[in-house]
């Protein structure tokens, strides 16, 4: 609720200032969400279950990014930014108010780490998404100036290239639902860590844009595959009353 009244507020502010301060409220709220509703999942669902949860999870955000990628550029150009602001912010009173009825099931605290890891090792895995996320962020920034300036596409077009990427991620996690249960997470980190290191580079060094656009798919479906891998491992390892702590740690590692 108080991202979409951040959010839709923007259409009666003017002053640049503001605007800058609405947005970073805007940014904390969405970042609070993040870690509290991984950490959601993770208490309703059943050992035997949780990578799949966390995968739908995973799918049902990106989807939600696809589609305002999609609908974006349209907007703008039909009824301008602020006016979009206001629409894509209206969903998110509906779902507050949903979040605010829904049954309200007390954490056992109690439940401790299911396997044993080293904090250090566990310090080594953040620094170490950090710096992956490094080439995802950098791809995802320069995607519309690519699409603009290199392949001469109009700006309302250039949006929807970043939706390439997620719509990967979207296969990407419903193909995890389907094995993450039945494979080791750190296999599929392991796995997808490599393979995009290959990807990025050869986004970075190919030049012909067809070529460019199966890669940046292909790279959207191993990040889809990734991250609920990564989520689902982390599950494992922290116990209940710690695991807001560690899902803002991943996330504040993802963002920065």
């Amino acid at each position: 609720i108080c991202s979409s009244i951040f959010l839709g507020s923007l259409i009666w502010i003017n002053n640049i200032h503001t605007i800058v301060t609405f947005l970073f409220v805007l940014a904390i709220g969405v970042s609070t969400f993040h870690p509290l509703a991984t950490a959601m999942v993770r208490e309703n669902s059943e050992k035997h279950q949780r990578g799949h949860y966390l995968s739908l999870f995973s799918a049902a955000g990106t989807a939600g990014i696809i589609v305002a990628s999609l609908l974006f550029g349209f907007l703008v150009q039909t009824w301008g930014w602020k006016m979009t602001c206001l629409l894509l912010s209206l969903p998110g009173y509906f779902l507050g108010y949903a979040y605010l009825k829904s049954k309200k099931d007390k954490k056992n605290h109690k439940v401790k780490a299911e396997k044993k890891i080293k904090r250090g090792h566990i310090n080594l895995f953040f620094i170490s998404m950090g710096i992956r996320s490094l080439g995802l962020w950098a791809i995802l920034s320069f995607l519309p100036i690519y699409a603009t300036d290199y392949l001469g596409l109009k700006p309302e077009i250039s949006a929807w290239i970043v939706s390439i990427i997620f719509i990967g991620m979207f296969v990407g996690s419903l193909i995890s639902s389907r094995i993450i249960d039945k494979s080791h997470p750190l296999i599929l980190i392991w796995s997808a860590t490599i393979i995009t290191t290959f990807l990025v580079l050869g986004i970075t060094f190919i030049a012909q844009p067809i070529s460019i656009v199966l890669l940046i798919g292909t790279l959207g479906i191993v990040e889809g595959i990734f991250f609920p891998s990564h989520t689902t491992w982390l599950t494992f390892i922290c116990p209940v009353n710690h695991q807001s702590k560690i899902f803002g740690m991943l996330w504040y590692s993802w963002d920065s």
